[in-house]
């Protein structure tokens, strides 16, 4: 076995570009030696995992996973990050989009005196968007619990029949409306501010060694949607530190593989209602303890 301090799992899907772009920005910043990246091809139709194998079959840092089929978020990750746990026994395992890249020298340096001084289990980069914007992402709240996920899936059950009668825009305005006057605003957060007990937005995760050694991954049940929402709710319940670190830094292009599938927004609202919907009901099962919690993946 290759021990490496760090390694990135990456989960691909058409978007080569984003993908090659990512790889590159590792080995132009990343502050130490021994890392790898492993890219997690979820069954491309465009064969852009082949050629991205094909590209970096001689480079011993990259390693190329080519799913069969379609895994979705959480599967698809898990692929890679058990095969990093498998072959290279890292340190930490940073989990993050295809259309994210680095932008600081000192990323590794960064994780590792976070480490140093909290021992955290899941910690969340600030995360930078092409705006210019800090993603809010370092949420002080409580999990969702038994009600209030009932509440969500009811109103996704509603989202996803309007948005099946075509009535998305007229629905949206409602909603809209129906907010301001209850002055439902966000919290104002300040993203430059190191926060624990937080909700972290899933586009880059950074997992310990303590995490990977317990939860070998993140919850399995989900196909997509709702994947940081479980994990919040099971670092909360199992009392596993999660930490947001604003000098951590990463840069999210702000669009995903899903776009390239489902480019007629009726289609991809349908989509997300329908698993949204799916992983809100496995997130209350889980709030109940009806299922057993098994985290066995294949390991390729």
């Amino acid at each position: 076995m290759n021990k490496v301090n760090i390694c990135f799992v990456v989960l691909h899907y058409n978007t080569i570009e984003d993908t090659e772009r990512f790889i590159v920005s590792v080995f132009e910043n990343i502050d130490v030696d021994s890392f790898q990246i492993v890219i997690v091809d979820n069954a491309s139709p465009n064969r852009s995992g082949e050629i991205l194998k094909e590209k970096y079959r001689e480079n011993d840092k990259v390693s190329v996973i080519l799913n069969s089929t379609n895994k979705g978020f959480a599967r698809g990750n898990n692929t890679g990050i058990k095969y990093a746990e498998k072959n290279f026994d890292p340190d930490f395992i940073v989990m993050t989009n295809s259309d994210t890249y680095l932008i600081q020298k000192d990323f590794y340096y960064q994780i590792q005196k976070e480490y140093d001084f909290s021992h955290f289990f899941v910690l969340g980069p600030q995360i930078i968007t092409p705006n210019g914007i800090v993603l809010n992402q370092a949420q002080s709240r409580n999990p969702y619990d038994r009600k209030r996920t009932q509440q969500m899936i009811r109103s996704m059950k509603y989202h996803l029949i309007v948005n099946y009668c075509g009535m998305a825009k007229f629905s949206g305005r409602i909603g809209k409306f129906i907010s301001k006057a209850r002055k439902m605003n966000p919290a104002i957060v300040n993203m430059n501010e190191r926060r624990e007990k937080v909700y972290l937005e899933g586009s880059c995760l950074i997992f310990s060694k303590d995490y990977i050694s317990i939860y070998h991954g993140i919850n399995p049940r989900t196909y997509m949607y709702f994947e940081e929402e479980i994990l919040f709710y099971e670092m909360v319940r199992d009392r596993r530190k999660i930490v947001y670190n604003p000098l951590i830094k990463i840069f999210h292009s702000s669009h995903g593989a899903t776009e390239t599938v489902y480019s007629k927004r009726r289609k991809y609202m349908i989509f997300k209602c329908q698993n949204q919907l799916k992983s809100a009901r496995i997130l209350l099962d889980i709030i109940d303890g009806t299922l057993v919690e098994d985290n066995v993946e294949e390991i390729q």
